[in-house]
């Protein structure tokens, strides 16, 4: 049995990047911040996180994968299903794209006569959950389509990856700064702990990312190599 892990940094990485602009402003004007602080907290984080999070309600999903069979469950659509490992007809992957977002992978689940989809904005454990109903399926399914939605995932989310990191990075050195460490408590290690595992999350995407485009590029250089090899021939 394998459970889908939910991914929370998502909703925890756009509450910390809407502080960005209050950083910002406590650096060349403190006394802009205090007066008009919480304003900028209500507008900035308010917004992107209601909206985000709805998002996430709207499509969370409990996924429980079992030998034989997928057990998916919508608590906030009232809806749950089951379904056979081997009743299962097609396994597609798409690009959810959201734009500002950054995109997503998403596989595409089809029977006879119903379909569901899951996504690693929704978990954190994607790739994992992938590789075990791939190795349950009853057929092959297309692995280059895999790999070409990987690869176009990186090649989009490689710069918001990196802006990213650099946004939250800079909310850290911020908190470094202003809250005191010389008195630790269990409160501030855990405001300091959260972005930093965040960084340490995205970093790890980020060269997750690398690795595929480099793939890519190397794909593409073998092809362009073997396009010149034959135009050769040819002309021998």
């Amino acid at each position: 049995m394998k459970i889908g892990i939910p991914n929370i940094l998502p909703s925890i990485g756009f509450i910390l990047s809407s502080g960005f602009l209050a950083g910002i402003i406590y650096v060349f004007d403190p006394q802009l911040l205090k007066d008009t602080g919480y304003t900028i907290a209500i507008i900035m984080a308010g917004i992107p996180t209601v909206s985000l999070t709805g998002i996430i309600l709207y499509r969370f999903k409990v996924l429980i994968l079992y030998s034989s069979q997928v057990f998916l469950i919508r608590p906030f659509r009232l809806s749950a299903k089951s379904i056979l490992i081997s009743d299962i007809s097609s396994m597609n992957w798409q690009l959810w794209a959201t734009h500002k977002l950054g995109d997503y992978r998403q596989i595409v689940i089809a029977t006879s006569d119903d379909q569901f989809e899951f996504s690693d904005l929704e978990f954190a454990n994607f790739n994992s959950l992938q590789n075990r109903l791939i190795d349950k399926l009853t057929f092959e399914p297309d692995l280059n389509q895999k790999r070409t939605i990987e690869i176009t995932q990186a090649n989009s989310n490689i710069w918001i990856n990196r802006i990213s990191i650099a946004i939250i990075g800079f909310f850290l050195i911020l908190l470094l700064i202003t809250v005191n460490l010389s008195e630790p408590n269990p409160k501030k290690l855990l405001v300091i702990s959260v972005p930093a595992f965040i960084i340490y999350r995205l970093t790890k995407r980020l060269k997750e990312y690398k690795a595929w485009s480099s793939k890519y590029r190397e794909v593409r250089r073998r092809r362009h190599k073997t396009l010149k090899e034959r135009k050769k021939r040819k002309r021998n």
